[in-house]
Order: C-alpha cells, then sequence, then structure tokens
C-alpha cells in the first residue's frame, strides 16, 4: 500500500509551512499526482 501524503510547498519545491506555502499537493511514490494554490 502506497499512502498519499498532503504538504505544503513554495515555488522551488521546498517544503514551506501550511499558512506560508504558495502550493499543496499531493504527493505518492515521491511524485506530485496533485497541485493547488494554497487557500490560507
Amino acid at each position: 500500500m502506497n499512502p498519499v501524503i498532503c504538504t505544503a510547498i513554495d515555488e522551488d519545491l521546498s517544503f514551506n509551512i501550511f499558512s506560508r506555502a504558495k502550493y499543496l499537493v499531493l504527493i505518492k511514490n515521491g511524485e506530485i499526482i496533485h497541485r493547488e494554490a494554497n487557500p490560507a
């Protein structure tokens, strides 16, 4: 079973805290499978 991870990133793909990040992403098997603008 491969879990899907939700996290927050910036334009340069670096991790950031949820309230400051530019994007929310879903990652599965080390690849971004969905990206959207952070509504925060």
